[in-house]
């Protein structure tokens, strides 16, 4: 056998949800080779795996979610002989994506994963196997539910271990619905009635996984979830003196290209939020947080004016299903590339990079 592989009608091998995919089996033999059949199957699963200690026994946890599941018989032998004759063959497949495919997610206790799988049947001997990863682009339509196009506000006060005295913040942002590469504008007002004084703010955008697997015991079966989380985006900016007491914090988050919110999928999910996290010197206090929850989607919302979009949105029975996936639009470039989640160094960050407005100049309408 000289070539054995798998190609899909792709120059990047990632599709849509709910596009069908095109693809064909090679093969190349100089001379006939012992085949009973030859077939291909298409998998795309979440899974999530993990142990867990409890006392001095440890525990395995495993759960599989299936979005995909197929298998075709490509070539079969009719007249008995188990050979294929030589020469360059070719076998075509095809199977389509459902609409609630997830994107591919590598994490320490789980994945989501999509694979086809070519094999030839030898009798007597091993199989022989190719296997080829594709990816997918989720559909996230944010329009679906209006609620993510409304602005949003969360009110927080923080006392200190040995007072009443309260930090307060009030963070507002314009919408809770994005895709990759839209900016978020957050405004945060910042009164600090306690003693202590403001160091410094910190704000990104927080990623929690949530995987959630079943005891693999045969005498028990005990579900279990286990978090794993990210930040992106970090900013922990030093105030100056003077507004260590007082002040109104403006900046503008760059989503970039990170998995879309995941909720739909019963044992791995994922979801994002935003924070501001002030820092004072008060020695018993981890400082006052603030979140507001957000989507990540794929398909960004509309403009509120047009009035078609509202009308459809208001229609119960509206999925997006039928303009999903766009005719004629390749699936971007990347396949959401990991980017850098680490906290960035505040130290050498300077105060200009940012907005700040003292507490006199702030108004409730902004």
């Amino acid at each position: 056998m000289e070539d054995f592989k798998i190609s899909l009608i792709s120059t990047k091998n990632v599709f849509y949800a709910n596009s069908e995919v095109n693809g064909i089996v090679c093969l190349k033999t100089e001379k006939p080779l012992k085949a009973r059949k030859i077939h291909v199957s298409i998998n795309g699963r979440a899974k999530a795996k993990f142990h867990h200690q409890r006392g001095k026994h440890t525990y395995h946890y495993s759960s599989t979610q299936f979005y995909i599941q197929e298998e075709f018989i490509l070539w079969e032998c009719k007249n008995g002989s188990n050979k294929i004759p030589a020469g360059n063959y070719q076998f075509p497949f095809k199977f389509k994506i459902p609409i609630n495919a997830p994107k591919n997610i590598t994490e320490e206790y789980g994945n989501i994963r999509y694979f086809i799988k070519a094999n030839i049947n030898v009798p007597w001997s091993f199989d022989k196997s190719v296997i080829l990863e594709f990816s997918v682009f989720p559909f996230i339509d944010l329009n679906v539910d209006s609620r993510l196009a409304e602005p949003v506000i969360n009110y927080l006060e923080k006392s200190g271990a040995f007072s009443s005295k309260a930090v307060k913040i009030t963070l507002k942002m314009p919408k809770m619905g994005y895709v990759c590469g839209e900016t978020i504008s957050i405004h945060v007002s910042i009164e600090n009635e306690s003693k202590s004084e403001i160091k410094s703010v910190e704000s990104g955008i927080y990623a929690t996984y949530i995987f959630t697997a079943t005891d693999e015991s045969v005498f028990s079966k005990h579900t279990m979830s286990k978090e794993f989380s990210k930040k992106y985006c970090v900013e922990d900016i030093r105030l100056p003196a003077e507004m260590s007491q007082n002040t109104v914090f403006i900046r503008d988050i760059r989503i970039p290209s990170i998995p879309p919110s995941l909720d739909h999928c019963d044992i791995i999910k994922l979801q994002y939020r935003v924070f501001i996290k002030v820092h004072t010197n008060a020695l018993f206090s981890s400082g006052a947080t603030a979140a507001i929850p957000i989507i990540i989607g794929t398909v960004p919302l509309q403009p509120k004016p047009s009035t078609t979009i509202n009308n459809i949105i208001a229609d119960p029975n509206y999925s997006g299903f039928e303009s999903y996936p766009p005719k004629g639009i390749p699936p971007p470039e990347y396949d959401f590339k990991e980017v850098d989640s680490h906290e960035e160094d505040s130290e050498n960050k300077k105060v200009d990079s940012f907005k700040f407005q003292t507490k006199s100049s702030y108004s409730s309408d902004s």
